[in-house]
């Protein structure tokens, strides 16, 4: 119903056309390769030896106009170099999966099929597979493609973020909108670093005791950013906690602080959706910080 399958269908085929048309501008010498290039092609698959062949290959099979391919004779080419051919099968493949990270079970690691594992990778498949894919080849290589996926991913997640806290919190603008809480939020937000930020926040947690470094609202699962916490566990005790909350809201037997109705909020279906969101932000904002009483036995 979400129409992710025909989307992710449509991005692989739209990555797969920049891909081979990148691939066609090396061949033709619309672009030069460097070495660091070469080095990441040679990590796609392609022998560092193989990769010249292939591109001449690649040239020679395929026809362009006005710098742009348009066709590939996958036949002929098939029939007459057949080790180049497949060579330019398994590149396209990676880069692909890669720009995609796809993350079939052959894809991911064996601890996460474990029982411990399944706990603590529940809804972190993504980022533990772009750990490997995106943050760890970037970090190996640190070269100028790996400081242009860092820094227009920050950008971008910035952008997300401020244009989700627009919409979500319109009249709490000034404090969810400084640069120290913009730069959190996209640190955290980035696919790109994969684990890294999991990894900070869970180590602040330790640290600290329980604090953490993300604010609610920053990321779409902001509770989970925490390898020491799992969703089953957060939607857990968010239910367990329901009964009292309800009852002391009902029949106004205890304080309901702003942090319990934020809780009874979200242990509800949809309670993330857009509008639905903002409403029960509305309805904990006018809910008390702390618990006077609970202050002033302290």
């Amino acid at each position: 119903m979400s129409g992710n399958a025909s989307f992710t269908s449509l991005t692989r085929q739209l990555t797969g056309m920049m891909t081979v048309q990148n691939m066609h501008d090396y061949a033709v010498g619309f672009k030069k390769m460097t070495s660091k290039m070469r080095e990441r092609w040679v990590g796609q698959g392609i022998g560092a030896d193989d990769i010249d062949t292939v591109l001449t290959n690649l040239q020679k099979y395929s026809s362009h106009k006005d710098n742009v391919l348009n066709q590939i004779r996958y036949e002929d080419w098939l029939k007459e170099s057949p080790r180049s051919y497949e060579m330019f099968q398994t590149f396209l493949s990676r880069q692909v999966r890669d720009a995609i990270q796809d993350h079939d079970i052959g894809e991911t690691m064996p601890f996460m099929h474990s029982t411990l594992g399944k706990m603590f990778a529940e809804l972190k498949t993504f980022f533990l597979v772009a750990h490997a894919k995106n943050f760890l080849k970037n970090l190996h290589y640190h070269d100028a493609t790996a400081a242009q996926v860092w820094a227009i991913g920050f950008l971008g997640e910035a952008l997300g973020y401020m244009t989700q806290t627009a919409v979500n919190y319109p009249t709490d603008l000034e404090n969810k909108l400084t640069p120290d809480k913009i730069a959190t939020a996209a640190f955290f937000r980035m696919s790109s670093m994969g684990t890294a930020s999991m990894l900070t926040e869970t180590g602040y947690n330790v640290l600290t005791g329980g604090d953490s470094l993300v604010q609610p609202g920053m990321t779409a699962n902001t509770d989970n950013r925490s390898f020491l916490k799992t969703p089953s566990m957060i939607v857990l005790n968010r239910l367990l906690n329901v009964p009292a909350t309800s009852m002391g809201l009902v029949l106004g037997t205890d304080v309901t602080t702003r942090q319990e109705g934020q809780d009874l909020w979200g242990a509800f279906p949809g309670s993330n959706l857009y509008g639905l969101k903002a409403a029960g932000q509305y309805w904990t904002n006018t809910l008390p910080k702390t618990d006077p009483s609970k202050h002033y036995g302290q």
